[in-house]
């Protein structure tokens, strides 16, 4: 089954203890976007990814390593 970025955020925020809030304030993402992206609806801009990516300062190829 292929994870989708959203299930992604999620599984690294989880690991990282961060809650939604949490993660929200460090990348400045409103709640119900992040929410949206992790239930797989709808998935992040580019310029979010990389945002995410800086702001929970995980390895880019964890962050999207389903898309290769």
């Amino acid at each position: 089954m292929n994870e989708t970025i959203g299930s992604r955020i999620q599984k690294i925020r989880v690991k990282k203890n961060l809650t939604i809030r949490e993660l929200c304030n460090l990348t400045k993402i409103d709640e119900v976007s992040l929410s949206t992206y992790e239930s797989g609806i709808i998935e992040p801009s580019v310029r979010e990814n990389s945002n995410n990516i800086k702001s929970i300062k995980c390895n880019i190829r964890l962050y999207i390593r389903t898309y290769r």
